[in-house]
């Protein structure tokens, strides 16, 4: 007699669920030598390959989580051109080069400000997920690739757009413009 399994009500299953051979799932390379904890697995079931990569370093850390803190500035590209087409008045501009970025949640919100000279400045609060409309466009705040980023359109025309990530430890800002001028800030933690 053969033994028959009857589905228990109790237990929510996935129809995605999907089993594989423990045979055909292999180590295939380190990503980060120095890391022992981060590789890439590769799963084969008939003709689909599917990979997965697995890092457990800081920079895979979800960005809402890894970005809170403050950070100094120890770096720039091409931020005098970016100031040239930008309109940003001199305390702004000071700020970027010189200000203490600061990241915290609040309320389930992630509230983002500057430092420079004892002064709060330039503070906003990116609602990831939402898209928030004015008079003049839209600003879709949102996380791609682990990238916390920032798009402010018109008329269905990227005006700006901020990509906020953690590469190496330290918090890379990238600001584009639909000039095609951009920037890039590099900053390390200080708390």
């Amino acid at each position: 007699m053969s033994d028959v399994s009857i589905p228990d009500e109790n237990i929510d299953y996935d129809s995605s669920f999907e089993v594989v051979d423990e045979n055909t799932i292999e180590k295939i390379e380190s990503l980060d030598e120095t890391k022992s904890e981060s590789f890439q697995f590769m799963s084969a079931t008939g003709d689909a390959t599917k990979e997965a990569n697995i890092d457990s370093n800081e920079d895979s850390t979800p960005i809402t989580t890894a970005i809170i803190g403050k950070w100094k500035p120890i770096s720039s590209e091409n931020l005098e051109d970016y100031f040239k087409v930008s309109n940003l008045s001199e305390i702004c501009e000071l700020a970027w080069e010189h200000g203490i970025v600061c990241y915290e949640m609040k309320d389930g919100d992630l509230h983002a400000h500057t430092q420079l000279y004892n002064k709060k400045l330039n503070a906003t609060v990116l609602e990831v997920g939402q898209k928030n409309q004015n008079k003049n466009g839209t600003m879709d705040c949102h996380v791609e690739n682990n990238s916390l980023n920032s798009i402010y359109f018109s008329e269905e025309k990227e005006l700006w757009k901020v990509e906020r990530f953690i590469e190496s430890g330290q918090l890379v800002i990238i600001n584009k413009r639909e000039q095609l001028q951009w920037c890039k800030r590099t900053y390390e933690r200080v708390e």
